[in-house]
């Protein structure tokens, strides 16, 4: 009599936790892929950026081969006033130098002058989609008294005597959260530097470096990359959303 009550009881507690595992296994799978959909939204949105710096770079080159097409060293008065002009237009650019040819030496810069900018041209790797185009090392700018992402970019025609823009782009600004609809900002999304393995996030906040995977199982982790830069952005997806 016992086995016979009991069979069916054990039946159902069985059934009742396969039912619950395999909602467990949606939910997860839910979750999942909106982590992914709001990844690949935010490194979207880092890639929008950087394409827009970029782009802006390039037609201060344009200008300024258009005010005067033999650059020399000091900049003409009239190179100066574009520079200026172009400065005033694009407030976010609290640093803006022209360098010569070697990309390093500075031929006018809108900071304190120096002979040469502090980060070598080896240190800059060129952009895959856009060879003229350079990101250099994520660091602390003294300066500035903040993180940030130096960037180059060269003249395209070979030509003429080449020479570089260079500009740093404020992390803070690089890694903004807050044009992202509000309910995306819950996601706790790290940016990671695929050239180094650093988290920018983390470097942002002068945080200690952790390894951003430890600890985790692979299927609460969602990856995005950010389209033709090295970056990805990694969203860990907290097992309180399940």
């Amino acid at each position: 009599m016992m086995v016979s009550y009991g069979l069916p009881v054990l039946v159902v507690a069985i059934c009742g936790t396969a039912v619950e595992f395999d909602e467990y296994q949606h939910a997860i799978s839910r979750i999942n892929e909106a982590a992914r959909r709001d990844s690949q939204a935010y490194a979207n949105l880092i890639m929008e950026r950087l394409d827009t710096r970029f782009t802006e770079l390039d037609m201060a080159l344009a200008a300024l081969r258009g005010a005067d097409d033999k650059l020399g060293t000091p900049l003409s008065p009239q190179v100066e006033l574009s520079l200026r002009h172009y400065l005033l237009s694009r407030p976010a650019y609290s640093t803006f130098s022209v360098l010569g040819a070697d990309g390093e030496s500075i031929q006018w810069s809108s900071s304190e002058q120096k002979k040469a900018l502090d980060e070598p041209l080896r240190d800059f790797l060129p952009v895959p989609k856009m060879p003229h185009h350079f990101l250099g090392p994520v660091h602390y700018s003294e300066s500035l008294g903040t993180v940030v992402l130096p960037m180059r970019v060269r003249e395209k025609d070979v030509g003429k005597a080449g020479y570089f823009l260079g500009s740093p782009y404020r992390l803070s600004r690089f890694l903004d959260e807050q044009e992202l609809p509000s309910d995306y900002r819950n996601w706790d999304f790290t940016v990671i530097d695929t050239r180094s393995g650093q988290s920018l996030t983390h470097l942002l906040h002068m945080q200690v470096q952790v390894h951003p995977l430890l600890s985790v199982k692979p299927e609460m982790v969602a990856l995005a990359p950010v389209p033709g830069y090295p970056f990805v952005v990694q969203t860990l997806v907290s097992s309180s959303r399940v």
